[in-house]
């Protein structure tokens, strides 16, 4: 199995978040990670420019993606909540 693509990371990271809790960055990766069950080499895989891991930069684009659906919020620097749009999207 190689790292799920980017849209696979929609369901699951708004399924954590829907607690109405604050989630964490770092969280979330651990949440994906553990959710499609990633072997260490998937976890380390590196995008093209090697900076960043691929499972970070997919729970990067999500994030931003939830932001600009306004369906998360950011409380402070790395620290997101569900908003009420969110919380209607998930229910339905």
């Amino acid at each position: 199995m190689s790292v799920p693509k980017s849209k696979e990371f929609l369901k699951p990271i708004l399924t954590f978040m829907s607690d109405g809790e604050l989630h964490k960055n770092k969280e979330l990766r651990e949440k994906v990670i553990e959710y499609f069950n990633l072997n260490e080499t998937e976890i380390n895989e590196k995008v093209k420019s090697g900076k960043i891991t691929r499972v970070e930069d997919r729970v990067n684009w999500t994030i931003q993606y939830f932001r600009r659906s306004l369906l998360i919020q950011t409380v402070s620097r790395g620290q997101y909540q569900i908003t009420p749009r969110g919380t209607k999207v998930f229910k339905e």
